[in-house]
């Protein structure tokens, strides 16, 4: 081989290292990034015209003065009063459409509202409700939802005015307020096709637990969700072979016909984890009100957990809301509530309000009265709230208009300092065009200092034009004692870029820890957003309670966070948390005596409307006992079995040795380290593999330049040979004569043939007679051949008297000797 050939080589297999090399580094880089790439964000074009100051109330009232009373009453939220406004114009038609696009109108053609009272006793204005033909949907405590007929208020507005119900609602004793329907958000994102299952238990070190026989056995786990679509086909599957279910929405016979599978995503995971738990399924629709009828009656159930995936957009954030007071009632029953964080890292704004043109509107950039978003669906909810919660005496408005200036919803309560109201405002619109470009604007309609404002967008696929991830919590994730879950990729401990980040409204930190989310689930497939994070720190509290019965709500806590794995910067963070949820090796289980079982009376039922099912799985082809659901109780020991056709029955169980409490350090084995330690060999190899490829051919060059010879000098130069000649008058040398052919004489006898013998082996010697030898070298050479393709020599006889070559000459390329002659170098083949 050649310098050139080997040259050639070593080019090559550097080349395919170095490919290799940043083939690896490719596939490590999307590792950490979950698989995807982070989408650019887009650049969006200022609102094209300047907007104007809007009419007010107060002015609308003076066009329209058969609704100046309602107009004016501060306590009826403006959305109904826009559709009083549509009413009196378009009809009841028109209305109808306005109440559809706000989010206000049910199926069944129904306004829904929610009441706020002054007093915790709401029998009374139940009672005075139900009596004017209004429908309550639900009570809890200070809130009413309800739902008021179209056809009542037609009836009405035949007889009086338009405004004449609402103004009856408003004159209710204990009303001191009649505002949109309270609601709270999933934290889910959409499905993906599945790849496979169960990663979240390997990632947070619960199948180690599995595997020492930890089960949470003995441990109640409450699931409060907006609803449990299909779950009871996935009982004695991926759900428990029974669970308690229980629906607080008007109207719903059956948990398992309710609106959204959320739900039953979220309880899939919990029980991958603690498959022997006792699950309580309690679907409020998304509703506030439900919501605190859905708490009081797991309360009532003794769960030790509950693991709630879902939010609300309109709160302080500071612990003090609606929603973190029912974590805070659990909390001090002994209950460790888990929440997720929130999806609003990416659609959430926060600014000061500046207004250097002083037009009333908020600037948030420079020249900049409206934020520009996308959709990827028809419906967004827009919530809008400022740092005024003590006085609430500051007035904004909300705005959300198209790319033309054209306004197409408006949010515009009166903030004056009386009770009930909050500095909120907040939009739901249905009729946007997915992808195309709307603008959000903030006015002050009646404000004299500066606030601080949260905006957050909730929708599919929303794009805002100025996101901040601080701040951007949920509630209940910020009540002080709600154990607040952020969201990692389970493939790479990277903190999402949707997962909202604290701190709260009063600084705290939160979230308090992480866990895993985009887990495959049998309901969504791909299930994400921190919905799927929160029910993996609730499997986990289940697993260490079921090891640790003794333990109280707190001490779960501090396990938990004193185990888990410190991602990001050191310590606590705003996204992290304390780091991602882990669980170290736990002890094995040991079987004690039996005790002796003791009754114990089935939990109280509690009031209202809602329906309880007790459910057991499908029939299979197989007979089987009638399947039960276990629930553990606080007597060690005891657990009390239902049946849907049996009386309440007392059986003993297995109890554990107890184990001392310890909190630790996360062990070496957790796969997200293994798999960091893998991918560092995997770079290391590549590097040393092209560290190796260049030092062998640094060292090749350097051994080839050594062992060359020096190079000869050239051969004194030597003029051609010129042809001899005879000398003039000299006699030329005799011509050969030519031999003639002899042949026998006349008559004469011809020899006789041989007779034919075999294949006959020519000797090793024999050429034919057509090939020659080279007369230097003796090698055989082609007929015509001027030079010996062998040493390069010329197939002339020497001629007499002629010059040799000199005996050293050496090839000009290489330095090989050459031979006396020779043209061509024998070794490299250089012409000399």
């Amino acid at each position: 081989m050649n310098k050139r050939t080997l040259r050639w080589v070593l080019i090559s297999v550097t080349a395919v290292v170095l490919i290799a090399a940043a083939v690896t580094a490719g596939i490590l880089v999307l590792d950490r990034q979950g698989g995807v790439l982070p989408t650019p964000m887009p650049t969006f074009a200022p609102l094209a015209i300047s907007l104007i100051p809007p009419l007010s109330l107060q002015d609308m009232a003076t066009q329209v003065p058969r609704l100046a009373g309602i107009l004016a009453d501060p306590e009826l939220n403006s959305a109904y009063k826009d559709f009083l406004l549509a009413y009196q114009q378009d009809g009841i038609e028109g209305a109808a459409e306005l109440a559809h696009r706000r989010g206000l109108l049910t199926p069944e053609d129904e306004l829904r509202a929610t009441l706020i009272l002054d007093t915790a006793d709401n029998a009374e204005v139940v009672e005075q409700l139900e009596s004017i033909g209004v429908i309550v949907e639900s009570a809890y405590k200070s809130q009413v939802d309800i739902a008021v007929p179209l056809t009542l208020i037609e009836q009405t507005a035949a007889s009086e005015d338009p405004g004449a119900i609402f103004a009856r609602l408003t004159a209710l004793e204990h009303v001191i307020r009649v505002k949109l329907p309270s609601k709270t958000r999933t934290g889910a994102l959409p499905s993906i096709p599945p790849s496979v299952i169960s990663q979240g238990v390997r990632v947070i070190g619960a199948d180690k637990w599995h595997k020492e026989g930890y089960a949470g056995a003995g441990i109640r786990i409450g699931i409060l969700d907006c609803g449990f679509r299909g779950y009871a086909e996935l009982l004695g599957t991926e759900l428990p072979a029974a669970v308690q279910a229980q629906t607080f929405v008007r109207g719903l016979a059956d948990v398992n016909d309710s609106g959204t599978r959320h739900g039953t995503a979220v309880a899939e995971i919990i029980h991958e984890i603690v498959s022997e738990a006792t699950l309580y399924l309690a679907d409020y629709g998304c509703r506030s009100t439900a919501q605190g009828q859905a708490v009081e009656w797991l309360l009532e159930q003794d769960v030790h957990i509950i693991s709630n995936s879902t939010g609300s957009l309109a709160a302080p954030m500071d612990g003090s809301g609606w929603h973190a007071q029912l974590a805070q009632m659990a909390a001090d029953q002994g209950v460790l509530w888990v929440n997720s964080a929130g999806n609003a890292a990416q659609t959430h704004y926060r600014g000061e309000f500046a207004d250097a043109d002083s037009d009333g509107y908020h600037e948030f950039d420079v020249g900049l009265e409206g934020m520009a978003f996308t959709s990827g669906a028809p419906y967004v909810e827009i919530s809008l709230r400022w740092n005024d919660w003590a006085l609430v005496d500051q007035d904004y408005d909300l705005l959300l208009v198209d790319a033309d200036g054209n306004k197409l919803a408006w949010a515009r309560d009166a903030q004056t300092g009386s009770p009930g109201e909050e500095p909120i405002e907040i939009l739901e619109y249905e009729g946007l065009v997915p992808g195309d470009v709307y603008y959000l604007a903030i006015y002050a309609d009646d404000a004299s200092r500066s606030v601080l404002f949260d905006l957050m967008v909730y929708g599919e696929d929303i794009v805002i034009e100025f996101p901040v991830p601080e701040y951007s919590l949920v509630s209940p994730a910020d009540a002080r004692d709600a154990l607040a879950v952020g969201a990692v990729l389970w493939k790479s401990d990277q903190v999402t870029g949707y997962s909202s980040r604290g701190p709260t409204a009063d600084e705290r930190p939160k979230p308090d820890i992480s866990a895993p989310t985009e887990v495959d689930s049998a309901s969504y497939g791909r299930f994400g957003g921190t919905s799927a994070a929160a029910p993996h720190v609730a499997g986990a509290a289940a697993l260490v309670w079921g090891a640790y019965p003794d333990l109280t709500r707190q001490q779960v806590w501090d396990y938990l966070t004193s185990n888990a794995v410190d991602l990001g910067p050191p310590g606590a963070d705003s996204a992290y948390g304390i780091g991602r949820v882990y669980l170290p090796m736990a002890q094995p289980i040991t079987p004690t005596p039996e005790p002796t079982a003791t009754p114990i009376p089935p939990p109280s039922t509690p009031t209202g409307t809602p329906t309880e099912t007790a459910v057991s799985p499908v029939a299979t082809d197989t007979p089987a006992a009638t399947p039960v659901s276990s629930v553990p109780t606080n007597t060690p020991g005891v657990a009390k079995v239902v049946s849907p056709t049996a009386a309440v029955a007392v059986v003993p169980t297995a109890t554990r040795t107890p184990i001392p409490f310890v909190p630790g350090v996360p062990t070496p084995s957790d796969p997200i380290a293994e798999r960091r330690v893998a991918a560092g060999l995997a770079i290391g190899l590549c590097s040393g593999l092209v560290a190796i490829v260049a030092l062998a051919a640094i060292a090749y060059a350097v051994i080839s330049r050594l062992r060359q010879s020096p190079e000869a000098p050239a051969p004194p130069f030597q003029p051609p040979r010129r042809p001899q000649y005879p000398t003039p008058g000299a006699q030329a040398p005799p011509r050969p004569v030519p031999r003639r052919p002899q042949h026998p004489p006349p008559g004469a006898q011809a020899p006789p043939r041989l007779a034919p013998r075999g294949p006959q082996r020519l000797p090793p010697d024999y050429q034919p007679p057509s090939v020659l030898a080279c007369p230097h070298c003796g090698r055989p050479t082609r007929a015509g051949a001027l030079f010996c393709s062998e040493c390069g020599m010329s197939l002339s006889p020497p001629t007499p008297g002629g010059t040799a070559a000199s005996p050293d000459a050496r090839c000009r390329q290489c330095g090989a000797t050459l031979r006396a002659g020779a043209r061509f170098c024998a070794r490299c083949g250089a012409r000399q």
